[in-house]
């Protein structure tokens, strides 16, 4: 494929040409896929486990742009509080720059011991149990027809397989659920 004059050819010869030899290899890969954010609907943010690394990105994104959604709902699940770590608490909070629009939401859901304390900085909601059709609804409510709404979902591969049709009980449409490799 030709990009500016070069093609990967070209590039992996120039590649080659700045090590200095031909005993070391570089991949090259096409660029990753960009998704188109609702203008005015709303953005659902599924994870799970290391799942939540990309989340953190499309969180930010949402932040900066609050008043562009008319809702934004970041929903976590990990077997233990404990598995989250300070690091992810800093980055919400970052990400929230000491203010919490309306129309977010955060939940965390946790499939095993629930120590009950709270994270401290940022509002949220907790319950246990592997993330469903009824944490869904309590917590996303569903989508209004015709709403420019997507939802993406990271985490382990049976985690994401599970969530797309439960999504779709929400109002989702098939075309508007993203599934991102963690």
């Amino acid at each position: 494929e030709n990009s500016g004059g070069l093609g990967i050819e070209s590039l992996e010869l120039k590649a080659v040409e700045a090590m200095g030899s031909t005993d070391r290899s570089l991949d090259i890969s096409a660029p990753a896929p960009t998704l188109k954010m609702p203008e005015g609907g709303s953005l659902l943010l599924i994870s799970g486990g290391t799942g939540l690394a990309p989340m953190i990105q499309g969180f930010r994104f949402a932040m900066k742009r609050a008043d562009r959604f008319q809702k934004v709902v970041l929903m976590h699940s990990e077997r233990r509080r404990a598995a989250i770590s300070e690091d992810l608490i800093t980055n919400i909070k970052e990400s929230l720059r000491g203010q919490h629009p309306p129309q977010l939401r955060i939940h965390f859901t946790f499939t095993g011991e629930d120590d009950g304390t709270s994270f401290q900085g940022f509002e949220h909601s907790v319950s246990t149990g592997r993330l469903g059709p009824k944490h869904l609804s309590d917590v996303w409510g569903s989508v209004a027809p015709g709403e420019d709404s997507i939802c993406i979902v990271s985490g382990p591969q049976g985690m994401m397989d599970a969530m797309a049709p439960i999504v779709k009980t929400v109002g989702f449409k098939e075309e508007s659920i993203h599934l991102l490799e963690a």
